[in-house]
């Protein structure tokens, strides 16, 4: 056992290498061979359909294609499954097994019909809704619970239960066939060669992108933020936000294959599950607070291997349109981050700044006990994070470079508000 785990591990080597090297009808070989001994690895038929593909061979891209469709959904992948149901939908657009293929299994799986679904809908008073985010805030109340076990905000990547959630297709479990093949009918499979632009900073953005293969890397204002690898997905802040982007994505070291899927039937199945939109929206806490504690120059002052404990110290709530956050006269309650939406900073009936996506609030009136002299006000429905004031205090106490960065950080805001050039004592 042990000699032909050796020959497996020696004959992936050298097909990886000659792969990259562009040497792919050796390659193909080697795959042939693995498939061959590991016919239940839905990895060995995918790369052969991709080599075919790049050879011009459609018909044995397709053979390949479909067998690692059928080795992803017998192992859960159901993702993955589509996103191989659609390169062979690229290569010949009336393939007639494709839709049938998809329903056969998911009822062999025991997924739920169209039909059954639509009688157990749990979303139907956000039937109307046309974000995300229009969603969780339309079904919660006050403070949101997400559950997540681990943040982990000293690698750069993600981490590997939110890793392990999507390569077991958690995300998307139970929504049955329709939505499978919605997916395949309105997605892209795309292939980004190392260093290529996926999407830039600042750009409009309403998809969800799974790496097939490959990697990633996120980045915002030059700094690395973080490289997601296969089977990890990115893009839900635009996507729950309907914002623009936070961040830019650019293909990894070998390039990246990446299934892209657009809004519409995700919406469609937030309507049907409202698993969905939490599922996500534990995902874009999970975003956020790692950009906070990597990129804001508050949290910096920790030491690395205390700011998972920061992150985690972090409640979601939900602000209404026109609800006052933080009130003029009152002390801030705790220190808070925009996760979406737009805030107002007012002062004397004066909107003196703005704050979105990624900035802090609060801070000032915890660290110096004293009331707010401005109040923040949300201009829309928006989430926020927030960190309840003890908890703030207690870990900010007992690391005096953080609190002479808030000092120095209420003077320049002082000086802010007496050039009536921002925003006032928070």
């Amino acid at each position: 056992m042990g000699k032909v785990k050796a020959d497996t591990s020696k004959l992936r080597r050298n097909s990886d290498e000659l792969f990259k090297k562009g040497k792919l009808a050796k390659a193909v070989i080697g795959y042939e061979k693995l498939a061959s001994i590991d016919p239940k690895n839905a990895a060995w038929p995918k790369r052969i359909g991709d080599i075919y593909r790049r050879l011009g061979k459609q018909s044995q891209a397709i053979e390949a294609y479909e067998g690692a469709a059928d080795a992803y959904l017998a192992a859960g992948f159901l993702i993955k499954a589509a996103a191989a149901c659609k390169l062979i939908l690229q290569l010949d657009p009336e393939h007639p097994s494709i839709a049938d293929k998809l329903k056969r299994l998911n009822q062999e799986r025991g997924l739920p019909s169209d039909d059954e679904i639509a009688q157990k809908k749990k979303l139907t008073s956000s039937s109307s809704s046309t974000t995300l985010v229009d969603m969780v805030i339309a079904t919660e109340d006050g403070e949101i619970e997400l559950e997540i076990d681990e943040i982990d905000v000293v690698s750069a990547g993600a981490t590997e239960e939110g890793k392990q959630a999507l390569e077991n297709s958690v995300l998307f479990r139970g929504l049955g066939a329709g939505f499978l093949e919605a997916v395949v009918a309105e997605s892209e499979c795309s292939e980004f060669a190392r260093g290529s632009l996926v999407f830039d900073e600042s750009s409009h953005g309403d998809s969800l992108f799974v790496i097939i293969e490959g990697s990633v890397v996120v980045s915002s204002g030059g700094s690395k933020l973080a490289e997601l690898k296969e089977g990890e997905f990115f893009g839900e802040v635009s996507l729950l936000t309907n914002q623009l982007r936070t961040a830019k994505v650019t293909a990894g070291e070998q390039g990246a294959q990446l299934f892209k899927i657009p809004s519409a039937p995700l919406l469609a199945a937030g309507r049907e599950d409202a698993r969905v939109v939490t599922r996500l929206l534990q995902f874009l806490r999970l975003r956020m607070t790692h950009r906070l504690m990597v990129v804001n120059p508050l949290f910096k002052q920790f030491p690395v291997s205390q700011r998972q404990d920061l992150a985690k110290a972090f409640k979601c709530i939900d602000a209404k349109e026109g609800q006052a956050i933080v009130s003029a006269g009152y002390h801030s309650g705790g220190l808070y981050v925009v996760l979406c939406g737009k805030m107002a900073v007012v002062r004397d009936d004066i909107v003196v700044a703005g704050l979105s996506a990624g900035d802090i609030f609060g801070e000032i009136s915890l660290m110096e006990s004293d009331v707010a002299t401005a109040s923040v006000v949300a201009q829309g429905r928006g989430l926020l994070l927030k960190m309840e004031a003890q908890t703030f205090r207690e870990m900010v106490m007992m690391h005096p470079q953080v609190m002479l960065f808030i000092n120095e950080l209420a003077d320049d805001r002082r000086q802010q508000l007496l050039s009536n050039d921002g925003a006032a004592l928070l």
